[in-house]
């Protein structure tokens, strides 16, 4: 069977007649989802991460963590190690949406971020960087 650039066959071997499809747009909402949800949990109150603040913790340029979450650009094997052991989440759930091997309530959580709560974030971020901006 020849499969395209944008098929993976899926693992383990159970699983392996199963075709799952790469779809750029779904893994940058789940960055996104993973940024903001998964965010910063450890501080009091809980906040998320920039996205700056995640190309540092993988050690990348912002603009290039961008294209992840914006132009679909798939994130390279680092990245989703990193994404993996900071995260707890699989590199399966980051590209494919499968939550087989995630806990299921970090998987649920994600899951229940809507875009409008995402887009609400940005606007936020927006109005305080406008009020934090030199007159």
């Amino acid at each position: 069977m020849k499969r395209s650039m944008s098929t993976v066959s899926r693992l383990p071997a159970e699983r392996a007649g199963e075709v799952w499809h790469y779809d750029p747009k779904a893994v940058g909402v789940r960055l996104r989802r993973i940024r903001i949800v998964m965010g910063k949990r450890d501080k009091d109150p809980p906040s998320h991460y920039t996205q700056e603040e995640m190309a540092d913790l993988f050690g990348i340029d912002q603009r290039h963590y961008s294209t992840f979450e914006n132009r679909g650009s798939k994130p390279n094997a680092a990245v989703l190690t990193g994404i993996k052991n900071k995260f707890d989440v699989t590199s399966d759930w980051v590209l494919f949406g499968d939550s087989g091997d995630v806990v299921s309530k970090i998987a649920n959580a994600l899951e229940a971020v809507t875009s409008e709560e995402i887009d609400l974030t940005r606007k936020k971020r927006r109005k305080t960087k406008k009020s934090k901006a030199p007159a």
